[in-house]
């Protein structure tokens, strides 16, 4: 029942939108150009690591990082729609770090603001950790992680 009404918005609307957004919205005329309606997107992602979190204090939250040997010009993109995927799957607070292990200086953009948004995840370098902290571990998994990248 909802779907029809929504369709026959949809249809009726759909010649005269302009004008409906200049009144109703008060968005100024001006040229539009009609985009398809379907934003049906397939996307299947794989997190490096994902895990929900329940601190000592505090609320319970998702922790998301990803580790990234290269400069990825997407990386803001890719981590907005995992926050978005992960948003709706589980509606807690979702933390997001991308840990950066690559050679090149660090170059990906972590921030973004729009109408309407204000995104970021954060960002780590690898190399600004002196590489004795992990070899120093009880875990000799860490020693992963030593592996110079300069």
């Amino acid at each position: 029942m909802a779907q029809d009404y929504d369709k026959i918005f949809r249809e009726v609307l759909k010649d005269i939108f302009p004008v409906v957004a200049h009144k109703l919205l008060r968005i100024p005329a001006g040229h539009y150009q009609p985009l398809p309606v379907d934003l049906q997107y397939t996307s299947e992602r794989e997190a490096d690591q994902l895990w929900q979190v329940t601190p000592p204090v505090g609320d319970p939250f998702v922790l998301h990082c990803e580790f990234q040997s290269s400069n990825d010009k997407q990386m803001l993109s890719r981590m907005l729609l995992y926050y978005g995927f992960l948003y709706y799957q589980k509606k807690l607070p979702i933390r997001q770090y991308v840990v950066y292990v690559g050679r090149d200086k660090l170059q990906m953009e972590r921030e973004l603001r729009a109408e309407n948004l204000s995104f970021a995840y954060h960002l780590v370098d690898l190399r600004s950790f002196p590489y004795q902290t992990f070899l120093q571990s009880s875990h000799s998994e860490e020693a992963l992680l030593a592996i110079p990248t300069k």
